[in-house]
């Protein structure tokens, strides 16, 4: 009687187990693409961004330099060389996720000149007044000048050009 009941136990525990792990989907890790996670985005920058980016285009055109969007500032400015690994850690944490709007470049060497913030309303909340403040400092210890720009509906070419031109002069380009 014991064996039959033991027999009949070890039965549904096999085919319990058999259903639960051969219909359990493969873990994400085992897939090469997982799928459905990402779509693509509408396009890349925000209607304002796209207005903006429009003149700061005819602004900058025939200057020496070329245009960037959404450029993490990691890849415009470096943590400096030789700080403690606590300090480099978190040094760099606090660049490596956020980005600058547009970024104009020398147009061989491709090194940052000038980094433009188009600033909406976000800017003007206290905790982003803060980190504003605070990646402004970043790129002044690094000797990368910023330039915020308002946003605005219209924007004057000429004047966009006129500060952009100033601030590179100023460099020394």
């Amino acid at each position: 009687m014991f064996l039959k009941y033991f027999v009949l136990l070890i039965i549904i525990t096999a085919t319990y187990l058999f259903f639960k792990y051969r219909t359990r989907p493969k873990p994400v890790i085992d897939r090469p693409t997982p799928a459905r996670w990402y779509e693509p985005q509408a396009a890349l920058f925000t209607p304002a961004e796209q207005h903006f980016m429009m003149s700061l285009e005819m602004a900058i055109e025939g200057l020496p330099v070329r245009l960037f969007g959404k450029t993490r500032i990691a890849d415009l400015i470096r943590v400096t060389r030789g700080l403690a690994s606590d300090d480099y850690s978190a040094a760099f944490s606090k660049i490596r996720s956020k980005h600058a709007d547009f970024v104009l470049v020398h147009p061989l060497s491709f090194a940052p000149l000038l980094v433009i913030e188009l600033d909406d309303s976000s800017h003007e909340a206290d905790d982003r007044q803060f980190r504003d403040a605070w990646v402004d400092e970043a790129y002044a210890q690094a000797g990368l000048p910023i330039l915020h720009v308002p946003l605005r509906k219209r924007y004057s070419e000429e004047q966009l050009r006129q500060t952009i031109i100033d601030i590179l002069r100023n460099q020394g380009i």
